[in-house]
């Protein structure tokens, strides 16, 4: 409402108001004698005519509030004779009389019975408008009827004209205040969530992005409405239902009232809001990072789409300024590979400007590592990112094998040139994914192997455990699994799955929903690999016990055998840093014992500290003791011809 049109409706609202007020005032007057009402300087007046209301202005508030609460004729009267007890100090005086006792100068149902006509006992029932949705309060008597009856505060300033919002919601409400940017693709769910809402059909789920992007969304959208936009965080709700009852009904109820819209945070505390979703679910907009599902009432789930590769150019240059120019060929790898928010790019940006701009390779590299930092922070619980410094060197494996890595890391490092300058892309977006399953026994150099291609690609390396991926549940499988997938995308990330076998066994023939499932959780992580645009590596000890359809729908398969004396000599002569004090070595005695690259390691390790608790340099017998606690460790027993003439 326009300036002008409310400095007309404001007074002509409460003239509207204290005629209904006066029409209750004259029914108590009418059951009272004359000279009662004399003696107490009463007047009778005559009948108030009907006040004319201009087409033009909004309606007043006293007939808003009827309609929107579908108040009865009885409960209407009702609720005018709790606003007369507040602003017209006749009415109390009234009660008083009307019940002989100056203690009772309040409504109750006792006098409104006797007053008005077409009773309707069914007003002020605990299921019926006035009292679900707290417009009247009820004190304390002896008698239903006797108890007083009182208009809530909120209701009283309502009906006067004035907004604002009932005191018990303070805690739990904040006006949305955000500055976000948003993408043109993000800019048409705004028109898309005006038009949901208005409709009030069912609950509209916002998801994905970032937080602050959504509620900016949601913030434009109320203001195209004329609303102001509060938002509701999960994480303060009552735990108890009576509590969250009593929050529900008010909150509707303010959502009825003024010219507000509801943004529900769900955050990790969803399924609290589940029993508000009850009373909210046609005016609300839920925000979160993943849909909620399994709802019981109809929802339209809308998707925050990320930036183009455009919209992230545009955002780096709005940022960056004058200092876009000689990173462009770092920006246009980056845009291509990493997927980040107008907020991200902000952060990142804020951090190149602080500190003095260093040569062009040098601020490319960095620029570079401040994408993976601050992609790192949107990691779940279901993904721990693996650091080692592991290069090339460090890895002992026949030709075809390390060969067949670095094709890997040329697929990786090519694919914007092959995929979208070369046009296969174009072809299909299908198999664009590069999957690799490395295979062999533990300790063969698997995990070594991934660490080593993310070191070369300058990637992070997410190492994601398949068995405690996998859920019992319906359903939670393949919703972990996009979690990975869709905080992998935008990082570009390297995603290693350990033990494959937990979910790539033998495809099972299909006796029971069980097996349906669990074909149906191997046949999506494939897909989502296949459409992953990065690297994705499988590992198992157990390739013989893999599928071969699914072996077949892999690009890479990389197979580490156990090594052999010459390519142990090779692990040991490695494994022994150049700050270690040694002495008296022989490799080619330490090359007899039959142990993988990982045991290798382990004996060397607990050697040195034998070595530096014995304060000597490390020698055999250190690197013997060690070597038989790993042999215990694997439940072997050492042999006369790997170390009888140690």
């Amino acid at each position: 409402m326009d300036t002008i049109n409310l400095t007309a409706w404001q007074p002509l609202n409460q003239a509207y108001l204290m005629q209904a007020i006066a029409e209750v005032k004259m029914q108590l007057k009418r059951k009272l004698p004359k000279e009662v009402l004399q003696q107490y300087g009463l007047m009778l007046e005559a009948e108030p005519k009907p006040l004319a209301w201009p087409e033009e202005l909004a309606p007043p508030r006293l007939a808003t509030l009827i309609q929107q609460f579908r108040l009865t004729d009885f409960a209407s009267k009702l609720l005018v004779f709790c606003l007369g007890a507040e602003l017209d100090g006749e009415i109390p005086l009234l009660c008083a009389l009307l019940q002989d006792d100056p203690q009772r100068s309040y409504p109750n149902l006792g006098l409104a019975l006797g007053i008005f006509d077409r009773v309707d006992w069914q007003a002020i029932a605990p299921q019926a408008p006035l009292r679900f949705w707290q417009l009247l309060e009820l004190g304390e008597a002896a008698s239903f009827a006797a108890k007083p009856l009182r208009v809530a505060e909120r209701i009283l300033h309502y009906v006067l004209g004035v907004d604002c919002l009932d005191e018990r919601l303070l805690k739990f409400l904040q006006p949305v205040i955000t500055s976000a940017q948003l993408s043109a693709g993000q800019q048409t769910l705004v028109e898309r969530i005006t038009l949901s809402y208005n409709e009030a059909k069912y609950l509209i789920q916002l998801v994905g992005g970032e937080a602050e992007q959504r509620h900016s969304i949601v913030q434009q959208a109320a203001q195209a409405a004329n609303c102001q936009l509060l938002q509701l965080d999960a994480a303060l709700l009552p735990n108890q239902p009576a509590e969250l009852d009593i929050l529900g009904r008010l909150l509707l109820r303010e959502l009825q009232l003024g010219d507000y819209w509801l943004l529900l945070e769900s955050g990790e505390q969803a399924a609290v809001s589940m029993q508000l979703l009850n009373y909210l679910q046609p005016l609300c907009v839920l925000s979160s990072a993943v849909p909620l599902t399994k709802l019981a009432m109809e929802n339209l789930v809308l998707r925050v789409p990320g930036l183009s590769v455009t919209e992230q150019q545009q955002v780096w240059q709005q940022q960056l300024n004058g200092q876009a120019k000689p990173l462009a060929t770092a920006l246009a790898e980056i845009n291509d590979h990493f997927q980040l928010t107008a907020k991200q790019i902000s952060n990142i940006c804020l951090e190149l400007k602080s500190a003095p701009m260093p040569n062009a390779k040098k601020a490319q590299q960095w620029l570079w590592q401040l994408c993976r930092q601050q992609l790192r922070q949107e990691l779940t619980g279901l993904v721990q990112v693996s650091h080692s410094t592991a290069g090339w060197q460090n890895l002992v494996l026949p030709p075809l094998q390390k060969q067949l890595l670095q094709t890997i890391a040329a697929h990786v490092r090519q694919r914007r040139q092959v995929y979208h300058q070369w046009g296969f892309a174009a072809k299909s977006g299908r198999g664009l994914g590069i999957s690799a399953l490395f295979a062999g026994p533990s300790g063969t150099g698997k995990t070594l192997a991934a660490e080593i291609l993310a070191n070369e690609l300058q990637l992070d390396l997410y190492h994601i455990d398949l068995s405690a991926l996998i859920s019992k549940y319906i359903g939670e499988t393949e919703k972990n699994l996009k979690q990975v997938f869709d905080i992998a995308e935008r990082s570009g990330a390297i995603l290693l799955f350990d033990e494959a076998d937990a979910l790539f066994g033998k495809r099972s023939e299909v006796k029971d929903s069980h097996d349906r499932y669990a074909n149906i959780e191997v046949s999506y992580l494939l897909q989502r690999m296949e459409a992953y645009q990065g690297l994705s590596i499988l590992t198992t000890n157990l390739k013989n016990g893999l599928d071969e359809a699914f072996l077949r729908r892999l690009r890479f398969v990389v197979n580490f055998q156990f090594p052999d004396a010459v390519q142990r000599a090779e692990i040991w002569q490695n494994s022994f840093p150049a700050k270690l004090p040694t002495s008296g070595l022989d490799l080619q005695k330490l090359a007899r014992l039959n142990l993988t690259g990982g045991n290798i390691n382990n004996v060397v390790l607990n050697a040195a500290f034998l070595a530096a608790d014995s304060k000597q340099p490390l020698n055999m017998q250190h690197l013997l003791q060690a070597a038989q606690q790993e042999y215990y460790k694997l439940g072997r027993t050492l042999l006369d011809k790997e170390v009888g003439d140690w």
